[in-house]
């Protein structure tokens, strides 16, 4: 057990260790220390913008007044101004949640279903924004931007729907066990669905989260078939028993 519970602080700590020490090399290197940057804060101001002439994809995705490249300017890249401006915002909009509780559940669901319950995970969607295959060859042009993700969708709905029905049924199953090395999946995948509806969202960031679920819902596919096989062979067996005298 004890090796486990090292394993899931090793994964813990490896998540975020190599990039403060990459940054810290740069700077080491550089002799240019590292500057902070944009505060997270933003990213949570922007995933909980609630006003609809913000809304370019969905609710609390990347808002058109590119809030997040005009923060640290307008503040006049001084970071604990910027930090101390956005967390105001965000308090503000808190307030204004608690005070609209209706308004902040339509937002939350909308934003929630707009980023996990796409297909593509937005593959289709930036493919129409952003590409136009002008020299592309026809099954090119089909299979990129045109009928293909028409029929690719409900396929990729189904598949989707399925994993995240087994994978729920699995990651309760594995609850039940004491092993937190075999829980860890689930436990990263159900960290980014309690994450996505706070930070500013997109749903090509949820697929970030989705591989994790599918070993989760493997297990429990592998589990439900075996179920089926004894089922099957107790349904002969007694199918057999009763026209054998």
């Amino acid at each position: 057990r004890w090796r486990q519970l090292l394993a899931v602080a090793a994964a813990v700590v490896f998540a975020f260790l190599p990039g403060k020490g990459l940054q810290y090399w740069y700077s080491l290197r550089s002799g240019v220390p590292v500057q902070p940057g944009t505060a997270t804060v933003v990213w949570l101001v922007m995933g909980l913008d609630s006003r609809p002439e913000q809304y370019e994809f969905a609710p609390g995705w990347h808002t058109a007044d590119k809030r997040s490249e005009k923060a640290y300017e307008n503040a006049g890249f001084d970071y604990e101004r910027m930090k101390q401006e956005q967390t105001q915002e965000l308090k503000e909009q808190l307030r204004y949640w608690v005070n609209n509780p209706s308004q902040a559940k339509t937002f939350l669901r909308q934003k929630t279903v707009s980023q996990w319950l796409d297909p593509g995970f937005g593959s289709w969607l930036y493919l129409r924004r952003n590409t136009e295959p002008v020299h592309a060859q026809d099954y090119q042009e089909q299979l990129f931007a045109q009928g293909w993700n028409e029929g690719l969708n409900p396929f990729l709905g189904c598949l989707q729907t399925a994993v995240y029905l087994l994978g729920l049924i699995g990651a309760a199953r594995l609850m039940l066990r004491p092993s937190p090395a075999s829980i860890l999946p689930a436990l990263v995948f159900f960290g980014g669905v309690f994450y996505l509806p706070l930070s500013e969202g997109k749903s090509q960031y949820a697929v970030s989260f989705y591989p994790m679920l599918l070993p989760v819902a493997a297990l429990e596919a592998g589990t439900l078939q075996a179920g089926c096989g004894l089922l099957a062979a107790r349904i002969k067996k007694m199918r057999r028993e009763k026209t054998c005298p």
